[in-house]
């Protein structure tokens, strides 16, 4: 695999080598088959995850009359990085109209990993406190504001509270809030503005309304400044117009893992 993706969205910037294999064969009425596929990677980003994973493909076909047939091929990812895996189950009804040319209809269900985050621990009359560090992509706009978002159970009901932990260019107001970002984009060109916004943020923060004898969740979000919208892009390029409601612009965010608390 080579990482040639335009952003660090959609691709894992490195470079991947492994082995392959497929085994076909046909019994008892069925065409079936195994195709599995096994890499690392060894050379890129050194900023990115490493990669260790395996694509794995059963395929269980069988041919009805007049070219129907009943087929499951579900392509399974197992991440032995992250210990994670998504196992797609299903079954799909199709038929062939042409040598080279099929149509089929089915019914999928993932099986996903376990449920990521971890379990937080809290002594007996103790506030939770947390150390949150966010650092931007040194290929991207700078770092809005970073917040915490806390969520529970009260009287059955789920309620969540966002909290601005901090905020670029001096923006967070006494009483928590952020006054909007100055930063703007060039509607001529879709550049961002570099003067505006943070490289990092690294901050402690404590809960000081948490309440032992309630369920609750924290995860962290970190907002970009404004950048241009994928519209905007179409619209310099193409020569192309949008309907004026259409937003130009976009502030990019990120969301943590939860951290869970269930009292004892």
């Amino acid at each position: 695999m080579i990482p040639t993706a335009s952003s660090t969205y959609l691709g894992t910037g490195k470079w991947n080598a492994g082995l392959a294999g497929v085994f076909m064969t046909k019994a008892y009425g069925l065409t079936l088959g195994i195709l599995a596929q096994q890499f690392f990677s060894f050379a890129g980003d050194s900023h990115r995850a490493d990669q260790n994973f395996m694509i794995f493909q059963p395929i269980i076909t069988k041919i009805l009359h007049d070219g129907y047939c009943i087929n499951s091929s579900p392509i399974m990812k197992l991440d032995w990085e992250n210990s994670d895996y998504n196992i797609p189950i299903g079954l799909n009804f199709g038929k062939a109209f042409a040598k080279n040319l099929s149509m089929f209809i089915g019914r999928e269900y993932v099986v996903s990993g376990p449920e990521k985050g971890s379990d937080l621990e809290v002594k007996k009359e103790e506030t939770p406190s947390f150390l949150v560090w966010a650092l931007k992509d040194p290929m991207n706009a700078n770092l809005d504001r970073i917040q915490i978002i806390k969520g529970w159970y009260e009287n059955g009901e789920l309620k969540e509270q966002i909290y601005n932990l901090a905020a670029s260019d001096n923006r967070l107001q006494d009483d928590g809030t952020v006054t909007p970002t100055d930063a703007k984009v060039n509607l001529e060109t879709a550049a961002y503005d570099t003067t505006k916004g943070n490289t990092e943020f690294m901050i402690t923060w404590s809960d000081s309304d948490f309440d032992a004898n309630k369920i609750s969740f924290y995860y962290v979000r970190v907002l970009q400044i404004p950048t241009a919208r994928w519209n905007l892009f179409d619209e310099i390029r193409d020569n192309v117009k949008f309907p004026d409601q259409v937003a130009k612009t976009v502030q990019e965010r990120v969301w943590s893992s939860p951290i869970w608390y269930t009292p004892k």
